[in-house]
């Protein structure tokens, strides 16, 4: 679906459950090349999740995608109001159907920032979540500083250098790494599920009694840039259980 924004629209799907929904979820995507790499995951996921009786909204935030606009026009504040623009319009509280925001790495922070600034979600779910923009920056300049220099990939000549306003062979705004830089966690303070690698850290800012451990699986994907290995939806059904027992108003 299209939903206008001024002249432009962002690009929404909708998955619908086949019974009345015991929660409604929006599906707040990665960045770049963790979108691409993960797109036909969470696709299944969600619908995985519909037949479970739990809607799902997945979108594409402003110049990305398939939502208008060029790459140099995304911007953090933008990609707010994505998430804002989508949430009012999509998942309005008209049934009492708890309403959840599930955050995929700097999706995460991005929708924490949305809570921050005013988003109603009941719970948030937050899969592999970028605490930190800087932390999320460096790694994401290494990947593409070791594809640059990859002989696989540039085995005749030399690798391009890298190029201000691009990154990940995406056209950004050359304002973007800095933009993301200075992004810190909010702690929107509602309930949470922490859905964490089975590396990473618990930090100060985490509720650790509400953390679900991913398969080893789901460890590399976001380093990876081509499709090495394809994550199976069914490796998320354990993560989906414990999400379900923790609804707002569901009994587990």
């Amino acid at each position: 679906m299209l939903l206008p924004q001024g002249d432009t629209h962002l690009f929404a799907v909708r998955h619908r459950s086949a019974t009345p929904p015991r929660a409604r979820v929006l599906l707040c995507p990665p960045l770049l090349q963790e979108q691409i790499r993960s797109y036909r995951f969470f696709a299944q996921l969600a619908e995985q999740w519909a037949r479970r009786g739990i809607e799902v909204i997945r979108f594409d935030y402003s110049g990305t995608g398939d939502s208008c606009g060029l790459g140099v026009e995304f911007s953090v504040e933008r990609a707010v109001r994505d998430i804002r623009r989508v949430w009012d319009a999509l998942l309005r509280p008209d049934d009492h159907v708890p309403r959840v925001l599930c955050g995929v790495r700097m999706g995460a922070l991005l929708g924490a920032l949305a809570i921050r600034d005013g988003l109603d979600a009941d719970m948030a779910w937050w899969w592999q979540p970028v605490l930190l923009g800087a932390t999320w920056v460096g790694e994401t300049t290494a990947i593409d500083a070791r594809e640059r220099q990859s002989r696989s990939r540039f085995p005749l000549k030399p690798g391009p250098n890298a190029i201000t306003g691009e990154l990940m062979g995406h056209v950004i705004d050359p304002r973007l790494p800095g933009a993301l830089k200075r992004l810190q966690w909010p702690d929107p303070r509602l309930p949470s599920m922490w859905l964490l690698d089975s590396e990473h850290a618990l930090e100060p800012n985490m509720d650790a009694g509400d953390v679900v451990r991913l398969p080893l699986a789901f460890d590399a994907w976001a380093g990876q840039v081509d499709f090495e290995t394809i994550i199976p939806v069914r490796l998320a059904d354990a993560a989906t259980e414990r999400l379900l027992a923790r609804l707002p108003g569901v009994a587990a």
